[in-house]
């Protein structure tokens, strides 16, 4: 887990919040815990900077031969597989 402290977090949220990307409710459980939500502008940043670091990434491979290529994909399941087992355990 990312090491970040409460006061970053909340000042972060509130930026958000402020931006119109993200809303904060306090849970109905536990009014100790506050749930953070992306609103719809939140989501459609968060589509657009994913979209545009695909296209960036897959620029810059584009021109690595076929073979170079498949290690990356290769390597990219091996790291995506060790990721899935870390979160099972």
């Amino acid at each position: 887990m990312e090491q970040v402290s409460p006061p970053a977090i909340t000042k972060t949220v509130t930026a958000l919040e402020a931006a119109g990307l993200a809303t904060r409710t306090r849970s109905t459980q536990d009014r100790r815990v506050v749930l953070v939500a992306a609103t719809d502008a939140g989501r459609a940043l968060l589509h657009r900077g994913r979209a545009a670091r695909v296209r960036l990434v897959a620029g810059l491979l584009a021109d690595l031969p076929e073979r170079d290529r498949r290690t990356l994909h290769r390597a990219a399941e091996l790291i995506l597989d060790r990721l899935g087992s870390a979160g099972r355990r």
